[in-house]
């Protein structure tokens, strides 16, 4: 896919390559063109930056996501990578285990009502899925420098940025997503935890996997973990 000019010893721009082997298999971080002049900036992050609008397909929006070095492949990603969004929710109280109990006749005229009851709060309603798959990262930005001693940061508006500040460094990633992908990728933001999967660079044109998802039924259905027990003693 790449081709190499001839040109004056004289002429040659600083940040150019000289042999097609120095480029060929790396990961471009902006857009590329036929016969646009490959140099040192074509790789760096920071040149997808200057116009993130160009960088997306038709039908794509771009959509900014936080995570921390260990949600976010350390802050390893970069524009031109492909990635796999997971959702991961934990909250018992967000997403109680339920069961539907008897129907009653509330009102007038009496109507059927369906009622659900709480299982065990103590039940394990941990769930993890992958949600959107093999999208592209169109830019990336690191947190600006820890504020000097003395000043008041600023306050955090989510969950999400608090934990980043517990678990290390953050990272904005930029993802392109479809407006269904947006859908997914912004419920995971408010009522879940959000992970990157960042994906081989030959996975651009892999099809979707179908995975089913982990809750503890699964791991220990499917996968052999020991169930939790109570353990019981008795008082002397």
């Amino acid at each position: 896919m790449v081709t190499t000019k001839d040109v004056l010893i004289a002429d040659k721009p600083a940040d150019s390559f000289a042999l097609p082997e120095a480029v060929i298999g790396k990961i471009v971080r902006t857009k590329v063109t036929s016969g646009m002049y490959i140099s040192t900036s074509t790789f760096s992050a920071a040149a997808s930056l200057v116009d993130i609008g160009q960088l997306l397909d038709p039908g794509l929006g771009a959509v900014s996501v936080q995570v921390d070095q260990v949600s976010g492949v350390g802050t390893l990603v970069k524009p031109g990578d492909r990635v796999d969004v997971v959702l991961s929710m934990n909250d018992a109280a967000k997403n109680p285990v339920v069961v539907e109990k008897g129907s009653t006749q509330e009102g007038q005229p009496p109507v059927t009502v369906r009622n659900f009851v709480t299982v065990n709060p103590l039940l394990n309603s941990t769930t993890v899925k992958v949600l959107v798959q093999n999208v592209q990262v169109v830019g990336t930005i690191l947190p600006p420098p820890p504020a000097q001693q003395g000043t008041v940061p600023a306050a955090t508006g989510t969950t999400q940025e608090a934990a980043t500040t517990l678990n290390g460094q953050s990272q904005i990633v930029i993802l392109a997503l479809s407006a269904q992908q947006a859908e997914l990728v912004r419920f995971t933001q408010l009522d879940g935890n959000l992970s990157l999967v960042l994906r081989s660079p030959k996975d651009k044109d892999a099809p979707a996997v179908k995975t089913t998802g982990i809750t503890l039924r699964q791991l220990v259905d499917s996968y052999g973990v020991v169930p939790p027990k109570i353990v019981l003693t008795q008082q002397p």
